[in-house]
């Protein structure tokens, strides 16, 4: 009813095309929530000794941040976005400027891991972390 009320004056076509965006939101949300719940049974437990820092065009990714990622199944950008609050909340304690430069290494580093293919397998001292990570994130 709702839906019908929003689209009065729409052409059949469009209200068609609307009704189809409509449902594609829907399946939108379905798959966010079933991705939140996955996120959440996530026990990785990664040891941050385990773990080697990374440069990048003269930005060092801290050893900290990767953990966060890794622990919290960040394999691509939109797990990040999903988790930006947590990341934050996380890592603001100590100041928020210092939490954006945190954040801001992080999207460098998961940029390079997957424009990069051959970066990624041949100087990521991470690669193997990462490839459990995934693993663990598409079972």
């Amino acid at each position: 009813m709702k839906f019908c009320r929003l689209v009065p004056s729409y052409s059949e076509s469009e209200r068609e095309k609307a009704f189809d965006d409509l449902v594609e939101s829907f399946r939108e949300k379905e798959t966010l929530v079933l991705k939140n719940k996955k996120l959440a049974a996530l026990d990785l437990n990664i040891s941050m000794d385990s773990i080697m820092p990374v440069s990048i065009r003269k930005n060092t990714i801290p050893v900290i941040t990767i953990h966060w990622a890794m622990n919290n199944g960040v394999i691509d950008f939109e797990t990040l976005d999903m988790l930006e609050d947590s990341f934050f909340e996380t890592f603001s304690a100590e100041s928020d400027e210092k939490a954006f430069q945190l954040f801001n290494a992080l999207e460098i580093y998961l940029d390079k891991r997957l424009s990069s293919p051959t970066w990624r397998e041949n100087k990521d001292p991470n690669v193997t972390l990462w490839e459990y990570v995934e693993s663990q994130c598409h079972n």
